[in-house]
């Protein structure tokens, strides 16, 4: 005889899973914002493709990353978040000195933003450097699923940063799929250690398959930002000579050409690198045993004018 178990009335429902009918997930914008401009900045579902599967996700204003905030040091703006994601969010503002109340700690500096309300941040940058923002209630869940966005705080002395001929923002990600979904996760308490999970599809700045431009001599800053819950990435451009300049606070206090540079979760690095022959290039992950291609880097024959390195 069969026996069927009635599903429990108390049980709380799962996370949403279905990506069907949500907008596509976009490529994260460029904000510059001028001294007292407010965001709107929204948490909601989006629908991203990676590569033969369609999953659902969270972005910040319909994105993964979030917008890109490039801001002056010594400047304020203001925040307003609306929560249209899955459950309780707060808005951590990564690395950045500002008044206590606003640095998104849930229960501790202010109370979760429930679902369907908002919340006002007002964001002071008294440094310059690379910062980012992310949740700070279930970043197992949120973070994994695409909140996160990177801050540039540019510097208020001209020649701070040496010179350069592009710039790339970047954040670095892996992301768990099972069966064509993003595996699931509990909605009552952490699935797996800590604070996260190793992914088995590698996303940069969103994009599984990210290819950037260069022309051969130009010096091409990389601005990494790890917004992976565990993995720790150790990244390198083959080919190229690389230069540590900066990482979580700034620019280093002696700038040192390096192999790689190794990242953990939430740790940033500002790498300048000097592209002297066309042709391809990867920004990679090595591993002991793998390497994994994380973006693709096309160099064109034509000789920058001006170039950074010359």
């Amino acid at each position: 005889m069969q026996h069927h178990t009635r599903p429990d009335p108390t049980s709380p429902e799962p996370f949403p899973t279905d990506p069907s009918g949500l907008p596509e997930a976009g490529r994260p914008q460029l904000l510059e914002l001028a001294p007292g401009d407010t965001l709107d900045l929204r948490v909601g579902p989006v629908a991203k493709h990676l590569s033969d599967t369609r999953v659902r996700m969270l972005g910040y204003n319909g994105t993964i990353p979030g917008p890109t905030l490039k801001v002056q040091q010594g400047s304020e703006i203001i925040v307003h978040v609306t929560n249209q994601g899955d459950l309780d969010t707060t808005v951590h503002w990564h690395g950045l000195r500002l008044e206590n109340k606003y640095d998104g700690v849930p229960h501790e500096t202010q109370a979760p933003i429930p679902v369907g309300g908002e919340f006002t941040y007002r964001i002071q940058f008294p440094d310059t450097g690379l910062y980012w923002y992310h949740p700070h209630i279930r970043e197992d869940y949120t973070q994994e699923l695409g909140l996160y966005g990177n801050i540039l705080v540019e510097p208020s002395e001209p020649e701070y940063w040496p010179p350069t001929d592009r710039d790339f923002i970047l954040t670095v990600d892996d992301l768990l799929v099972e069966e064509g979904r993003i595996a699931p996760f509990s909605p009552v308490e952490t699935s797996y250690a800590a604070m996260g999970r190793f992914g088995n599809v590698f996303l940069t700045s969103g994009d599984p398959d990210l290819r950037l431009e260069a022309r051969v001599g130009e010096v091409v800053r990389l601005w990494l930002t790890n917004t992976a819950n565990t993995r720790v990435f150790n990244l390198t451009v083959p080919g190229t000579r690389m230069k540590l300049v900066g990482g979580d606070s700034g620019r280093v206090e002696h700038q040192e050409f390096v192999e790689s540079v190794v990242l953990a979760p939430s740790e940033r690095a500002v790498v300048d690198v000097l592209v002297d022959r066309p042709g391809e290039l990867a920004l990679e992950h090595h591993t002991p045993d793998r390497t994994y291609r994380l973006a693709q880097l096309l160099v064109a024959p034509e000789r920058a004018e001006h170039s950074r390195a010359e």
